[in-house]
């Protein structure tokens, strides 16, 4: 997950740098939406439980590579960028519809700014039945 972020990140670094070429100008318009981690009901969607989802309730799961991930993110981060998927959508649409009046950059795209523990208790509220598996921290 770590090289997948940092290879992500060089690879947008250096589009967005193409177009900074003073002698070239402006090969294309790049607009990029760095996403926080997209919460909200995708069962409806996706015929099966997506990567998100996974790590939204991996403490609940006990499934360690996401669970691991979600804390290195917090650990990096001081707290989880979250998104809602509809708000997600809203976004590419809005990119899409005007992609010559937006700025090119990247732009994050989430919602709150939480921890883990916060995380936790929303789901145990919602969901008493679930059983905490990992420590949040």
């Amino acid at each position: 997950m770590q090289e997948y972020l940092s290879s992500k990140c060089i690879a947008e670094k250096e589009l967005v740098k193409y177009n900074d070429r003073p002698s070239k100008g402006r090969a294309f318009d790049i607009i990029v939406l760095l996403l926080g981690l997209v919460a909200g009901d995708t069962l409806g969607l996706l015929p099966y439980i997506n990567k998100s989802q996974h790590f939204m309730l991996s403490p609940f799961t006990g499934i360690e590579p996401y669970h691991n991930a979600l804390r290195f993110t917090q650990a990096v981060l001081g707290a989880v960028p979250v998104v809602h998927v509809d708000d997600v959508s809203e976004a590419h649409v809005f990119c899409m519809e005007r992609q010559h009046d937006v700025a090119a950059g990247r732009y994050l795209c989430a919602t709150a700014h939480t921890n883990m523990q916060d995380m936790v208790e929303h789901y145990a509220g919602k969901h008493p039945e679930l059983k905490l598996m990992c420590r949040t921290m």
